[in-house]
């Protein structure tokens, strides 16, 4: 299975822990980025892309349920308190992946691997995606597809993120390589 960067939307200290659980106990894990607020979650996901999101249930701006909506074809993995249960199958209705109960001991960080392999299998058997590559020169080194104000960037960009509510990345070396991932219908 292919490594992938995730997004950890939880409090500093907790999000330190997850994301050091993840990057060590599993091969799965390229990069890891977090954030603590929602705003923050939309903003780190406009300017990269991610495999896979863990995110609190409750946080300081909304919830996971405010999250969803903008997260297309990545998974989501909520984590909460057992006492959350109905909010938690809430944000499984509403597209969620998966569940990781919060202990106070820290047990859950134990889970994650296996969570992690398991959400991945489910999103490639769910999910579409399309690859197109180019052997061209590929893009310049700072170039940030988020950024770009070119027709042909806006109109995939739109077409990825409104139209298929799926998720789209661009890798640019040696040529360039677009990536559009989206829910099976």
């Amino acid at each position: 299975m292919k490594r992938a960067n995730a997004l950890i939307v939880a409090g500093e200290g907790e999000s330190d822990k997850i994301a050091a659980a993840l990057r060590e106990q599993t091969g799965l894990v390229a990069e890891t980025v977090t954030a603590a607020r929602v705003d923050e979650a939309v903003a780190a996901m406009a300017s990269r892309s991610f495999g896979t999101v863990f995110c609190d249930l409750v946080l300081p701006d909304g919830s996971v349920l405010d999250l969803l909506p903008h997260l297309g074809a990545i998974p989501c993995v909520v984590m909460g308190q057992a006492s959350a249960a109905g909010a938690m199958a809430e944000a499984l209705s509403m597209g969620a992946y998966d569940y990781i109960v919060k202990d106070t001991e820290c047990d859950y960080l134990a889970l994650l691997p296996i969570t992690l392999s398991n959400v991945l299998k489910i999103r490639d058997w769910q999910t579409k995606s399309a690859l197109v590559r180019a052997d061209g020169v590929g893009l310049p080194e700072a170039y940030d597809v988020g950024d770009s104000d070119t027709l042909g960037m806006w109109l995939i960009g739109g077409l990825v993120r409104n139209q298929l509510k799926g998720s789209w990345s661009v890798r640019g070396e040696q040529g360039t390589e677009h990536t559009v991932r989206f829910k099976r219908i």
